[in-house]
């Protein structure tokens, strides 16, 4: 998991060059580029953790001094 990880982070370093697409379409392109190393069934199992860890990086590049982190719509214990 380390290793998928470090490559969103890396993915996400990438599209923000992207200066055309706004935040939740270079979320996609992250999100997309993950379907090279990653089954579908991961993907989809994961998708709501990885989509949460996006956010939540993105909150703390932007500094933001409140990270939402109890907007969870799905139980994680049940993965």
């Amino acid at each position: 998991m380390k290793d998928v990880l470090y490559t969103i982070l890396q993915k996400m370093e990438a599209v923000e060059n992207f200066s055309k697409l706004n935040g939740n379409e270079k979320k996609s392109r992250v999100m997309s580029s993950l379907k090279c190393f990653m089954t579908a069934e991961d993907i989809e199992q994961y998708k709501p953790f990885i989509s949460g860890f996006i956010d939540i990086i993105c909150d703390l590049a932007r500094g933001s001094d409140s990270i939402h982190i109890n907007n969870v719509k799905r139980c994680f214990s049940c993965i």
